[in-house]
Formats: structure tokens, sequence, C-alpha cells
């Protein structure tokens, strides 16, 4: 009985993860009144899923992965599975990544994370070019970049707080 109470308690626990994600990830979606918070939007889908898979106990299924970024391939009009693309190749090149960083403090987290950002930033142009056929606005990729990277450490930090409060403490 014990047992399927615990079983019980870290599902809704996961599931409150997804839903944590799938809230976080809408955020982008909400439509702004002032023009400069959308070009100074950071991606905080990015900083998440970077988050998430440094910490092996909390990775997102990548079922769930693939659905969230059909989503948002619908809502922004673009020919489905381009994002999933984009995640799928990213996370591709954060498992390179991954053997050159040991990821031990912050600050070698902040760097891989910077060039992490650089990734997935070239890897979307040239998906949004050459799948969608749309030249995407450099100045906004760009802007929004620097922006998730100056406050990742903030978003660092809530991560942490939702994985701390997710796990049995």
């Amino acid at each position: 009985m014990q047992n399927l109470q615990t079983n019980d308690i870290n599902y809704f626990k996961l599931s409150l993860f997804y839903i944590s994600a799938f809230l976080l990830l809408l955020v982008r979606f909400v439509p702004y009144s002032m023009e400069s918070v959308r070009l100074f939007f950071p991606l905080i889908e990015i900083a998440f899923l970077y988050y998430f898979y440094i910490y092996r106990e909390a990775r997102p299924l990548y079922v769930f992965l693939f659905a969230v970024t059909l989503l948002y391939d619908s809502f922004n009009n673009y020919l489905i599975g381009s994002n999933a693309t984009i995640f799928f190749l990213t996370l591709f090149f954060f498992k390179l990544q991954e053997k050159l960083f040991l990821f031990d403090n912050f600050n070698e987290i902040w760097v891989g994370f910077i060039i992490f950002i650089i990734e997935i930033t070239l890897v979307k142009l040239a998906i949004m070019f050459f799948v969608n056929g749309i030249v995407p606005d450099y100045k906004i990729l760009t802007l929004t970049s620097i922006s998730t990277v100056i406050l990742y450490p903030v978003l660092h930090n809530f991560f942490h707080y939702l994985a701390y409060l997710l796990n049995d403490n």
C-alpha cells in the first residue's frame, strides 16, 4: 500500500513538472502590447530545456518535447515539425557539448548555455530559411538570445527551485 502511494505521489510530481513546463512554454504566446517586450522576451523554453537536460534526474521526455514543438509550429504557422527538428538537432549538439564541459559549477553551466544559445540560434536561422522559406529577422533572434543569456541565472534559480519542489526533499 505504501508503495502505491509513493507511485501516486511520483506521478503527481511528474505531472506537475510537465504542466509547469507547458505553462512556461505558453508564456511566449501571450500577446504583448509593447513591441519592446516581444523583441527582448527571453527564450524561456530553451533555458528550460537546457536546465532540465543538464540535471539528468529531471530530463523531459522526448515525446513531450516533440508534442510541444508541434504545437509551437502550429501557433506560428510554421511547417509542422520544423521546430522539432531544431530542438532535436540542438539536443544532438548538446550531447557533443557534454563531452567538452563537466558542468561542475555554475560558470561552466552558463558558458555552456551561451554556446547552446548560439548553436540553437544558428540552427533556427538555417531551418527557417531552408525549410520554411522564411528569412527570419536575425536582429530579433539576436536580441532574444542576448536577453536569455543575461536572464539565465534567474531562470536557472527558478528551475532549480521547481526541481527542488518536485523531488523528494
